[in-house]
């Protein structure tokens, strides 16, 4: 018997599709598993994070915030007083304490960072029309507080940073993307934390006054002042609408029977 060695058919070895086609699907694949891991690290960043003890939180505070709050801020024993005293009603633990600032800033704004602290600025404490709207959007951010909104969001940048330093081989972006620039980085939080900030800072406000009157006064001015800073949406994007949110605290406010009363009129809280 004679063997014969069979010509090979041209092409056997190659697929239908074009080599260029073959690179972009392998290039998409490589991004997608690479935006995956991001994502789940960002997830591991933000869950891990809040299990930091707070009074560790403040210490890294201290390191990070302590030249920003220094030349940015000044503090303000009256404006300490009412943070204080809405603490107090949230039930805050007694070592999570908190610090208030007053940022010099035309700005209508306000934020929590890191280790507790909570900058309003000058433009904000001269724009709310009641102590109860002042105190309403102190007790928003004292949520954030409470529920480790700040450190679990820093967490899941941190997390994110380390995984976009492996894939890319830059260092440097960790500083770019764990501190924003500045250890005063206003810190955007999802719009569930943000409607449960409204929620417990609604709670607050009524367990402090007894009454709700100010919330409403208080994303009012918000509104009026996002529209002629030209911040909106942009600077509302991570935060649900403001008239969503209007809405939804006063259907909390008719669920749970709580009294609309008249509100204490704004005084200079900048001493």
């Amino acid at each position: 018997m004679t063997y014969h060695n069979p010509r090979i058919p041209e092409g056997i070895n190659s697929g239908r599709q074009t080599p260029l086609r073959d690179l972009v699907v392998l290039g998409a694949g490589a991004l997608g598993l690479g935006f995956g891991l991001l994502v789940t690290l960002m997830l591991i960043g933000s869950w891990l994070a809040p299990l930091i003890p707070f009074s560790w939180e403040r210490d890294l505070a201290s390191a990070i915030n302590a030249q920003d709050l220094a030349g940015e801020t000044v503090p303000s024993p009256r404006l300490q007083v009412i943070v204080d005293d809405l603490a107090n009603a949230a039930g805050l633990p007694d070592d999570m304490i908190l610090t208030v600032h007053i940022m010099d800033s035309d700005m209508v704004n306000a934020f929590a960072t890191m280790g507790g602290h909570i900058v309003v600025t000058r433009g904000l404490l001269e724009a709310l029309p009641s102590e109860n709207a002042l105190a309403w959007v102190l007790s928003h951010e004292i949520a954030h507080v409470e529920n480790r909104d700040v450190i679990s969001s820093l967490g899941a940048n941190a997390f994110f940073a380390l995984g976009a330093m492996v894939l890319l081989g830059d260092a440097d972006v960790l500083d770019e993307l764990i501190l924003g620039g500045g250890g005063l980085a206003n810190l955007h939080f999802s719009r569930e934390r943000e409607k449960a900030a409204d929620l417990e800072g609604l709670t607050t406000l009524v367990a402090h006054y007894g009454h709700a009157g100010g919330y409403a006064e208080a994303l009012g001015t918000l509104k009026t002042y996002a529209v002629l800073q030209e911040l909106s949406p942009v600077f509302f994007s991570s935060h649900p609408d403001l008239d969503d949110r209007i809405k939804t605290l006063d259907r909390e406010v008719d669920r749970r029977g709580w009294r609309m009363e008249t509100t204490e009129p704004a005084s200079d809280w900048s001493s």
